[in-house]
């Protein structure tokens, strides 16, 4: 009988045990659902709130953004005349003989404006044109070659007339291809691509001149009407800027490395130092300037030109 109550008591005390671990898990549990529901009461509340927005901006706002942005298209507009008045745009009104005429009337224009400062047999940088058996340029890259073209030469007009000594080398974007060049084309450069409101024309003119004169070129291509950008300039200097005289040596000197005998003390008073001229105290400076090799890489832009505003009532083709 003992054994048997023994049973029953830890029977109980097991039993009891285990309704006490499934009360706690129970009120746990039942506190999680209590947060989960509150927090999906608050979401559900949440999207209620944005569901209940109006997406649409008031008029006012509207009418001040419509404002704002043609405000904004006046002052570009405004901006690009400005960028694009001395421009030089494709000439596609020329025919391929149209252009060699046109090209052998500058080249002629510049040898005689360059003079010295240029070879008489100088292409600037059409060279594939003016050889032996030179090619005919095709129609449709005329209107980009006469761009080049006027370009280059206004940019060597501006070299001439700041007195560089030497125009040794003009490079272009070579765009057509064939022809015998060793140059690797670029077939859209100078096309101004849908939706870009500007493209770059590359060029590249070597030459030698003074400082003075480089600083002249500078600024007169910062003054020009083209929109010109200096993309990169490459200074080589073949001799020293500063130029020390040779000391003179005495003419009887001293022989076997041992020291000069002191003059007498009346030789000494009577010595006086030699007076060297202005000319000749000058080391550095203007007067003392060397010619200098430059390669000088310009970028000169092409805008887009922006079309005027219907009027109203006018129909837009």
């Amino acid at each position: 009988m003992k054994k048997k109550k023994l049973l029953l008591v830890a029977a109980g005390v097991v039993v009891a045990v285990l309704v006490c671990l499934a009360a706690v898990l129970m009120l746990r549990g039942i506190a999680a659902l209590k947060t989960t529901q509150k927090n999906l009461e608050d979401a559900e509340l949440e999207l209620r709130r944005y569901y209940a927005k109006d997406p649409f901006p008031s008029t006012q706002n509207v009418e001040r953004v419509k404002a704002n942005v043609e405000t904004l298209e006046v002052w570009q507009g405004k901006l690009m005349e400005k960028l694009m008045a001395g421009q030089v745009m494709p000439d596609a009104t020329r025919s391929p003989s149209a252009f060699i005429s046109l090209l052998e009337q500058k080249r002629l224009g510049l040898l005689g404006v360059g003079g010295e400062a240029v070879e008489k047999t100088f292409a600037f940088g059409f060279d594939r044109y003016f050889a032996a058996d030179g090619v005919r340029p095709v129609p449709p890259h005329v209107p980009r070659l006469t761009q080049q073209l006027l370009i280059i030469s206004d940019v060597c007009k501006v070299l001439f007339e700041s007195d560089i000594i030497k125009l040794k080398g003009v490079r272009r974007e070579q765009f057509e291809g064939g022809g015998g060049s060793k140059a690797v084309a670029v077939p859209d450069a100078g096309i101004l691509k849908e939706g870009e409101l500007f493209t770059p024309l590359r060029f590249q003119f070597v030459f030698e001149t003074k400082e003075v004169a480089l600083l002249n070129v500078l600024n007169r291509l910062t003054r020009h009407t083209m929109f010109i950008s200096v993309g990169n300039m490459k200074i080589e200097r073949s001799v020293p800027d500063v130029v020390i005289p040779a000391v003179e040596e005495d003419e009887e000197g001293t022989e076997g490395g041992e020291e000069a005998e002191e003059p007498p003390a009346a030789d000494a008073e009577d010595a006086q130092p030699k007076e060297l001229s202005r000319e000749e105290r000058i080391v550095c400076g203007p007067q003392m300037q060397q010619p200098v090799a430059v390669t000088l890489d310009l970028d000169v832009y092409r805008f887009r030109q922006v079309e005027p505003e219907p009027e109203p009532g006018q129909e837009q083709e």
